[in-house]
């Protein structure tokens, strides 16, 4: 986002990326975070900004504009030339362990997640002293852990691979799938004979979609 922008700025923005020697973009809305700047003048900005329908209609000339010039949607944010994926964020969709290391520094390793502490002087000092520099740790739930990633996967265009998922995690329970049949006759969901992917609409309203997931007790 840009204060003041439209539809016709944004297009012309588009235009003139995809001429460009670029072969990965991501597009993601401003978040005004706490404890920011941004967040001060919230208000202020927030009057600047575009509205939730102008901001879809931008986002659907994207896609359209971005596929025309040969980078595709590979992810609900991100779009890249063949073969130029992003390896990196590929793994966190997908659930791939990793490992953080430095201040505010944040990992994923044994089915926790964890993150250092942000103050530098903080970090160096349990260095020093041979302490962990841990500041939060969370260990979710199996139902939790499992919705969880069933939710970022399901962020990647290729959609949830079933058998896949199932192999790696455990069989959905009937509430989960009984939510995924009535998210696909909403038409938020796709669901193919061998994956669940998001439709149009459902990459449009991808929020509403997790929201709807997150908060079933078993999975």
């Amino acid at each position: 986002d840009l204060p003041k922008q439209n539809i016709q700025h944004w297009e012309e923005t588009l235009q003139i990326a995809t001429k460009l020697p670029i072969q990965h973009l991501s597009l993601y809305n401003l978040t005004i975070e706490k404890q920011t700047v941004f967040f001060k003048n919230r208000q202020r900005i927030k009057s600047l900004l575009a509205s939730p329908e102008e901001s879809a209609s931008m986002f659907t000339s994207a896609m359209r504009i971005l596929g025309e010039a040969g980078l595709c949607q590979y992810e609900i944010s991100a779009f890249a030339r063949e073969g130029k994926e992003s390896l990196h964020n590929t793994g966190y969709w997908l659930g791939r362990p990793f490992l953080g290391f430095g201040p505010s520094a944040f990992s994923y390793w044994d089915r926790k997640r964890f993150s250092n502490h942000a103050s530098i002087h903080r970090y160096a000092e349990c260095l020093e002293r041979g302490l962990v520099a841990v500041d939060f740790e969370e260990k979710l739930e199996d139902a939790a852990h499992l919705s969880e990633h069933f939710i970022i996967q399901l962020r990647m265009m290729q959609g949830v691979d079933k058998s896949r998922f199932e192999s790696q995690f455990s069989k959905l329970s009937p509430e989960f799938l009984e939510i995924l049949k009535n998210l696909t006759l909403e038409g938020f969901l796709e669901s193919e004979q061998t994956s669940w992917k998001l439709s149009r609409k459902g990459i449009l309203f991808y929020d509403h979609v997790a929201t709807e997931l997150v908060d079933i007790e078993g999975i």
